[in-house]
């Protein structure tokens, strides 16, 4: 649910213009209408890569949050088909309550 939030939240933000929230009327200092021509592509490319970045953040941080709940099945299966263990279905109820407990949180 946190994954879909964050990852909404930075299509939202790359997306979605809105509403100004502040009213500025009056042009910001050190800026005339010439500057703001010839930098706004700049501008712009740089919100792009912004956004891009921060859409990236989200979902590298969100798989590194996936795989570490899965480390703990990971581990089951490989002490399974590399040591030869025996696993049985407590092991594998107990490593999906601690997941659904790590998530909860």
């Amino acid at each position: 649910m946190g994954t879909i939030a964050s990852l909404g939240g930075a299509t939202s933000i790359t997306l979605h213009k809105g509403l100004p929230l502040l009213n500025q009327t009056e042009p910001i200092q050190g800026r005339t209408p010439l500057t703001e021509e010839m930098s706004s592509s700049t501008d712009m490319q740089n919100w792009k890569w912004g956004c891009i970045y921060l859409l990236g953040h989200c979902v590298a941080w969100a798989s590194w949050m996936v795989f570490q709940p899965l480390q703990t099945t990971l581990v089951a299966v490989m002490a399974t088909l590399v040591l030869g263990d025996q696993l049985y279905s407590g092991g594998i109820i107990g490593a999906l309550l601690i997941m659904l407990g790590l998530y909860s949180v």
